[in-house]
């Protein structure tokens, strides 16, 4: 039920009042919860804290973790065991995800350099030929967000794939320019739209990676400011 004004909060108040918690000892079982339990000032200060802890991690994580060429690109995804930080984190910025055997999702927040991704500034990735052949089936794309939304843009463009009518260079390697502005004419091809300005992200997909880029030191090209 949602709530479309204050006149609706009765109507959804008397849906809490019905939420019980109950141990999973008494699942089942009629239970009366005990009414004389103190509740630890510590305890509750620690609970109190937790969502802000939380969000300072969502926050600094992308900024801190491991990252060859600033990729980072975790491949437990679907798989995560107790590695609940990472579990949380797709959760909250990717939504939904697949398997490694299936699809890895490189993702970048800050360029070469280790300052942040900003749509007030140009950058260019370039793919050697060896970089694009690191997917079984040749699908590949990159894509550019503002936390897990994308920005619109005139020319409605939110990624750059293998898919698409790209200008090659002649020894097969590709440059992909990441910008706000058409990069010129020659080069509109191969453009991935930003906003003008505030930060963004950018996220690889590699369908059917080969073996090579599941090696979690294997380095994708590097995002280089160009301004």
């Amino acid at each position: 039920m949602a709530a479309n004004g204050p006149q609706d909060f009765p109507k959804i108040h008397a849906l809490q009042d019905q939420l019980k918690i109950t141990p999973l000892s008494a699942w089942g079982k009629p239970y009366t919860p005990p009414s004389d339990v103190p509740l630890d000032p510590a305890v509750r200060k620690a609970i109190n804290d937790v969502p802000a802890q939380i969000w300072m991690k969502f926050a600094t994580g992308p900024f801190t973790m491991k990252a060859p060429n600033r990729w980072i690109n975790p491949l437990n995804i679907g798989q995560f065991g107790t590695d609940y930080q990472t579990r949380a984190f797709v959760a909250y910025f990717g939504l939904l995800a697949g398997v490694k055997e299936d699809i890895i999702y490189p993702s970048a927040m800050v360029d070469s350099n280790g300052w942040p991704l900003d749509g007030g500034h140009r950058y260019v990735q370039h793919w050697g030929k060896a970089d694009l052949d690191v997917s079984q089936n040749g699908v590949w794309s990159i894509s550019q967000y503002r936390e897990n939304f994308y920005v619109h843009n005139p020319i409605e463009r939110y990624q750059i794939g293998s898919g698409m009518p790209l200008k090659y260079n002649p020894d097969g390697s590709l440059d992909v320019y990441i910008q706000a502005n058409s990069p010129g004419l020659d080069k509109e091809s191969n453009w991935l739209p930003l906003p003008p300005s505030g930060m963004v992200n950018l996220t690889i997909r590699i369908y059917n990676p080969k073996k090579e880029a599941l090696d979690p030191a294997y380095k994708f090209p590097p995002v280089m400011r160009i301004d």
